[in-house]
């Protein structure tokens, strides 16, 4: 039997409260047609672009904007798309600082550099808290800066070596199954988490079976 020694959390949905729906339903009437994270017309491979690094932001903004009326402007896009990030409880980044106690704590999120800046920024207005992930992560993994995505398998093998961590010895905790069938595959306990719950609550049980 493997004792976890290791937690890898996903942010938006498990840390962070987001809702996909709010942009959805902006970037819709931004560009008077419907739009879907699940299959919008050319705009799913942009937004992996931006996911990954591969664009700016300034590009991303743009790419939106030609799609979009004369009259939409660089800034409208930005609150479109910074729209799904709702909040974070306080209680939430307490209770990542006290794991880092008993487990190294990582975070690795598919994020790009506008949400990235957002969070830094609800976090610092809010707690007065600039070195959050300092004080709550081990380490921080981002997709737009390490260029990879889940579900890649090539994400989590990445995530596993630079960290130095056994995979046998981590789950990762993440609200999307496809995400947690590939963290699986990579050889990582993982586990999957409903956003309606809350983490704090859950972990326990998500460790129980998991060892």
């Amino acid at each position: 039997m493997n004792i976890i020694k290791n937690l890898i959390f996903d942010f938006g949905g498990v840390l962070f409260n987001i809702d996909y729906k709010i942009t959805e339903r902006a970037f819709s009437l931004l560009t008077e047609e419907p739009f879907s994270f699940n299959g919008t017309a050319g705009l799913t491979r942009i937004l992996k672009q931006y996911e990954t690094g591969k664009i700016n932001t300034e590009t991303f903004i743009w790419n939106i904007q030609k799609r979009c009326g004369d009259n939409v402007q660089g800034r409208d896009i930005m609150k479109a798309w910074n729209s799904m990030l709702l909040s974070i409880p306080q209680e939430r980044l307490d209770f990542l600082s006290e794991l880092r106690k008993n487990y190294k704590v990582f975070l690795l999120s598919n994020i790009n550099e506008m949400h990235a800046g957002f969070a830094d920024r609800y976090i610092k207005t809010n707690y007065n808290l600039q070195d959050w992930q300092i004080k709550c992560f081990d380490k921080v993994y981002y997709s737009h800066i390490i260029h990879d995505r889940k579900p890649n398998k090539s994400i989590y093998t990445y995530v596993i070596n630079d960290a130095d961590i056994n995979p046998k010895e981590t789950i990762f905790i993440d609200d999307l199954i496809d995400n947690v069938k590939a963290a699986k595959q990579a050889g990582l306990h993982a586990a999957q988490h409903n956003p309606a719950d809350e983490i704090i609550d859950k972990l326990e049980s998500y460790l129980s079976v998991n060892v």
